[in-house]
């Protein structure tokens, strides 16, 4: 239970950064909540082809062996889009642009950090003689 809590947690203080580009919107380009929900939408449709671009990635994992550079790589493209976002003043397309590309850099590393998460549980339950553990090392036991 404590780690359900503790997750929930985080994943609400994820969300705080949207709360300040909701604002940032709505303040600086003077657009109506509606309007910024569509256009939400459309820049979180990556996330509603997730299965598609996790094949893609699980085929293309059989060939690269360093995921964890992809993780720095996917990660270093969120911080440097979201810096920009904070201390440029960017016209309402450009906002959007690099708003779509922390969102698939996002993705792209929610996708391989599974990947990897995967990968270990399978070399750990290979590790420990396969199935004896009931509660396999996915959950956390």
């Amino acid at each position: 239970m404590f780690f359900v809590i503790l997750v929930s947690f985080c994943h609400g203080l994820y969300s705080i950064s949207g709360l300040g580009t909701f604002m940032y919107q709505k303040e600086v380009f003077k657009l109506t909540p509606e309007f910024i929900t569509l256009i939400s939408g459309f820049i979180d449709f990556p996330w509603c082809i997730k299965p598609v671009f996790g094949y893609a990635i699980d085929n293309l994992e059989l060939r690269i062996s360093k995921t964890k550079y992809i993780v720095f790589v996917t990660t270093s493209i969120r911080f440097m889009t979201l810096t920009i976002m904070a201390h440029f003043a960017l016209p309402i397309w450009g906002f959007y642009a690099f708003l779509f590309i922390n969102t698939v850099a996002y993705l792209l590393e929610n996708i391989i950090a599974e990947y990897i998460q995967v990968c270990m549980t399978k070399d750990q339950n290979s590790q420990e003689g396969g199935m004896d553990n009931p509660l396999p090392i996915y959950f956390g036991f």
